[in-house]
């Protein structure tokens, strides 16, 4: 015993973040028997009314009843969990409901379908823009250009 260092917790809530399984329990209740083998070899040291070794029995019982609580709570859990799951399995699928397509993938293909089309139709827009803006017979490149020019009325200026 003296080989194991002490650091005040029981370490009965480690190591499960809340998760609890079937290796679990018995784990716990193996530390809890050493956390008891502690306390004994503690009251042969100390006397049996020393206020310390009144709080360790104290608090050794109360998580003895809360960890065999939660055995059984986690016992009638896992019943409850098997009777869904074989109600579940009672209502199999045909082939038909097996192959079926998923709603949430219908939906992306259509959202999918619509973001492609409008870039073909903006694509569209602009190949038609660029046909109805190329020049003609007699018309340079210069006229169809949207920058401001240089226009005379009456007729170029006199040299």
């Amino acid at each position: 015993m003296k080989n194991q260092g002490s650091s005040g917790d029981s370490g009965i809530s480690d190591g499960s973040c809340g998760i609890l399984s079937d290796y679990d329990l018995p784990e716990k209740h193996q530390r809890l028997s050493k956390l008891k083998l502690m306390a004994k070899s503690l009251e042969e040291t100390l006397s049996p009314k020393a206020p310390a070794l009144l709080m360790i029995s104290k608090t050794l019982e109360a998580t003895s009843n809360e960890l065999n609580d939660l055995q059984k709570t986690y016992m009638s859990y896992k019943t409850n969990k098997k009777k869904k799951k074989a109600k579940l399995n009672l209502g199999l699928k045909t082939d038909k409901e097996k192959f079926r397509p998923k709603v949430a993938s219908v939906s992306r293909r259509r959202r999918f379908a619509k973001i492609t089309m409008t870039i073909h139709l903006l694509l569209m827009i602009v190949l038609f823009l660029t046909w109805l803006c190329q020049p003609r017979c007699c018309d340079s490149f210069s006229a169809i250009s949207f920058s401001p020019q240089l226009k005379y009325v009456n007729g170029p200026p006199p040299i």
